[in-house]
């Protein structure tokens, strides 16, 4: 297992912004620890416009990608950045707090999370405490972002505001929106969003289900996701 880490120089998790370096951590199995295998520096200017920003952005995200990393933690970053790597497919964890408390949390998450993720594994904006560690967001919050049933009438119907709930709970849409579509019964999921996910559609294909993009709401698309086939 690999995880990059935003760190600064005291070993600590940092922003994704500004200057620093990622560090690409390997788990060890046989030796039980965690092993730092690279080092990766980036300069992301705080002023700088997601014009500016993104193809250094992309190199280094195909940089970990490169390296095998499944997983990026981070303390804080834009929300347009958090756009495009949710894009690229890597679990973004937003945590606080030394390197190695947040790797062992994260390797404990991924052995319990199915592909790619369960909700457990992936709800986590947290802040380092000297007895607890990390601390993940309270089940009651993160069910909250989840989708969740409507009053319009119609049995097995829920509703999210992913665009709402990205910037609320730190977690990516996959981390959102998979346990929901694989695990839960529902005949239509009504999706706001300000960009339809990269994976949403090849996923959606191969659970069987459909999607069709209904008039946008104001700034954010609206998508309808059904457990039957759309009329035609």
């Amino acid at each position: 297992m690999k995880v990059a880490v935003c760190i600064d120089a005291a070993g600590q998790v940092q922003a994704l912004a500004g200057q620093g370096q990622i560090g690409v951590y390997h788990y060890v199995d046989a030796e039980r620890e965690w092993q730092r295998v690279a080092l990766l520096p980036f300069d992301f200017a705080t002023s700088s416009s997601l014009e500016v920003m993104r193809p250094s952005l992309l190199r280094l995200l195909a940089q970990l990608q490169e390296a095998g990393c499944r997983d990026l933690v981070v303390r804080q970053m834009h929300g347009f950045v958090r756009a495009i790597i949710d894009g690229c497919g890597l679990m973004m964890w937003r945590l606080d707090g030394p390197v190695l408390p947040a790797l062992q949390q994260i390797r404990a998450a991924a052995a319990q999370r199915a592909e790619p993720v369960t909700p457990a594994g992936g709800g986590c904006r947290g802040r380092h405490s000297a007895s607890q560690g990390h601390t993940l967001l309270a089940p009651e919050q993160q069910a909250s972002l989840m989708p969740l049933p409507t009053d319009d009438g119609v049995p097995g119907s829920y509703a999210i505001n992913l665009a709402l709930s990205l910037a609320a709970s730190g977690m990516n849409s996959q981390q959102l929106l998979l346990p929901f579509l694989r695990e839960q019964p529902f005949s239509q999921l009504h999706l706001r969003c300000a960009h339809p996910p990269r994976w949403l559609e090849p996923e959606l294909a191969r659970l069987g289900l459909q999607l069709q993009r209904l008039p946008d709401e104001a700034t954010l698309i609206h998508l309808l996701v059904t457990s039957d086939p759309a009329p035609q």
